[in-house]
């Protein structure tokens, strides 16, 4: 049986859905469903990486994730790449 979340990892979590609310249609839907279906699978040092994404300039979050760019800094490769691959259909 899986242990209840923590409550500080249950703010945690409303906090980055928050965030994740882009205002174009795309984004919010792989950003959310991302966080919806993995975030308990996420280590610490990933939701780190997603919230320093979540402060990207949506152009480019939407070239990185709609439109097979890459962004220069690795970690955020790392975070975009796991977004990329995970099932959020």
């Amino acid at each position: 049986m899986d242990e209840p979340e923590s409550p500080d990892r249950t703010a945690m979590r409303r906090k980055i859905m928050w965030k994740c609310r882009r205002g174009t249609k795309e984004l919010d839907v792989i950003l959310e469903r991302f966080i919806l279906k993995h975030f308990d699978k996420l280590e610490q040092k990933e939701i780190d990486l997603f919230n320093q994404l979540l402060n990207v300039e949506d152009p480019l979050l939407t070239e990185w994730l709609c439109f097979n760019g890459k962004p220069e800094n690795q970690g955020l490769e790392k975070i975009v790449t796991r977004i990329l691959s995970a099932d959020i259909y």
